[in-house]
Parts: C-alpha cells; structure tokens; sequence
C-alpha cells in the first residue's frame, strides 16, 4: 500500500502545505486559510510560460542568423552521436567485477563480525529441513556459518535444473527470510549464499572496488 506523504515548505510568511491549502500569516500571528489556485490554472500558467521561452529562444537564434548568414549553431544544439553499447563481453567483465567486489564485501563483514554458533545451527538446520524436501533433490548444503548481522550458506548442486529449482522457491523460502545474495557457479554446480539477518542491511562494496585484481 502506497504511504500517504506530508510536506511543508516554509517561504517567510507563507505556508504551503501538502494538502492544497496555502496560509498566510497576518500581522497579529494568526492564520488565515484561502484555497490554492485550481490545477487547471496553475498547469496552463505554466505552459505559458514555456512557450513564452521557447519563443524568445527561437527570435533569438533567428536574429543571430539574420546578421551573419554563415553563423555555425551552439555546441548544444549538435546531436551527439549516441554511444556504443558495451559487448557481450564488456558486459560479462563488467558482472564478474562486480559480484567480486560483492563478495569481498560480505566476507570482510563476516570477519569483522563475531560468530554466531546459535545462528549457525539454527540455519544449518533450517536448510536441512527444507532441501529434505522433494521439490529441491539434487542440491545439498555444504557449510554455513553466521556471523552478528550476516550469514554464509555454501550448497552443491547435482545438475542446473536442481539449482534453478532452488532459486526459484528457496531463496524465497522462510529460512532464508530477509535479504540474500547469491553467486551460481556454472562449471562446479555450487551456489554461494549470503543471508542478512533480519532488520539489517547486506554489506555494499565501495564503487572504488569495482576493479581487477
């Protein structure tokens, strides 16, 4: 459900507040309201008022070609030509830079953080119990430790439909409530999990990190 926002702008004497009504202040301190302007009359002010620029704009690089014919037009006025879009492999690069800098980030906060023998459990078993399922055969759970705030589940799969099926109903499962980030790895079926605890964030790599090793 969309949340309903209050704004108020404060311009010396005059109020303007989100709910359509402006109030002046006279001099005795009291507070006097008048509608505002209907939508129409405000909208077609405005326009007015664009069209008025445009006009202006117009006369005037008219006029600057009136005294001299052979004027070139403004730099703003050149189209540029539209920019290359970046290769498939430009593109591959550019992910694998950034799920690097990812994990870096997360596993410089499970270092820094505590460990969470209690959590880990926790998880551990929540996991088992929801692989011993039959919608999810074919992939396994290789290691979990948690730190405070942030949780790593290593799990192996036996073929890539068994991991899509975890990707599509096990991230979102309850043992895994809150947010995650994942890394499959094609070549070795294995799929690397980060879980935030609930009520906090996942560690984000500084943009300065999104470089080569």
């Amino acid at each position: 459900m969309r949340k309903s926002a209050i704004a108020a702008f404060v311009l010396g004497a005059v109020v303007a507040t989100a709910g359509g009504v402006v109030l002046s202040r006279p001099p005795d301190g009291s507070e006097q309201a008048r509608p505002t302007p209907s939508r129409d009359v405000v909208e077609l002010a405005e326009r007015t008022r664009k069209l008025q620029e445009k006009t202006e704009d117009l006369e005037r690089r008219l006029s600057a070609v009136d005294r001299d014919p052979t004027a070139q037009p403004e730099v703003n006025d050149v189209a540029k030509p539209p920019q290359p879009s970046p290769s498939i492999e430009e593109r591959r690069r550019r992910d694998e830079l950034m799920t690097a800098a990812a994990k870096r980030a997360m596993e410089a906060a499970l270092t820094d953080q505590s460990f969470d023998p209690v959590w880990t459990d926790e998880l551990n078993h929540a996991l088992g119990e929801l692989l011993d399922q039959d919608d999810f055969t074919g992939t396994a759970v290789a290691g979990v430790r948690c730190a405070q705030e942030l949780c790593r589940v290593r799990l192996e799969h036996e073929s890539r439909e068994a991991f899509n099926r975890f990707r599509d109903e096990g991230l979102s499962s309850t043992a895994l409530r809150g947010n995650v980030f994942f890394d499959y790895d094609t070549e070795t079926r294995k799929t690397l999990v980060y879980h935030a605890k609930i009520g906090t964030e996942l560690p984000r790599p500084d943009v300065r990190d999104f470089r080569e090793n």
